[in-house]
């Protein structure tokens, strides 16, 4: 009975999936970055607040803070994400912002082991 309640308080805040394809084929910090992205991907859509060209935005703050992950990890996973086709991101408006755009069809291949 406890062991319930204590993980329904768990569940109750959002969970972060990792594809387990992802963690095979590209490693822990590379699922942890892509599996967040998807999951940004995913919630901007829920509430229909891309950019006109399908584009979501997403500070480093944001990443460092909700995967703990350091900024020097982010920035490489980034460029390994971008070489690899998987994403791509766009600078615009006044202050600065960076847009992301996912290729989730790459993605998912890379999960599959299709695409490395």
């Amino acid at each position: 009975m406890v062991d319930r309640v204590f993980l329904d308080r768990l569940n109750k805040d959002r969970k972060l999936p990792i594809h387990r394809g992802l963690l095979r084929h590209v490693g822990p910090e590379m699922a942890v970055f892509l599996s967040y992205l998807v999951d940004q991907y995913e919630a901007w859509d829920e509430q229909g607040l891309f950019a006109e060209d399908d584009s979501f935005v997403l500070t480093h703050m944001d990443l460092m803070y909700l995967t703990r992950m350091s900024e020097r990890i982010i920035r490489r996973c980034k460029k390994e994400a971008r070489e690899l086709g998987l994403l791509k991101t766009k600078m615009k408006d006044v202050p600065p912002k960076e847009y992301y755009y996912l290729d989730l069809e790459a993605i998912w291949l890379l999960s599959q082991g299709r695409g490395e």
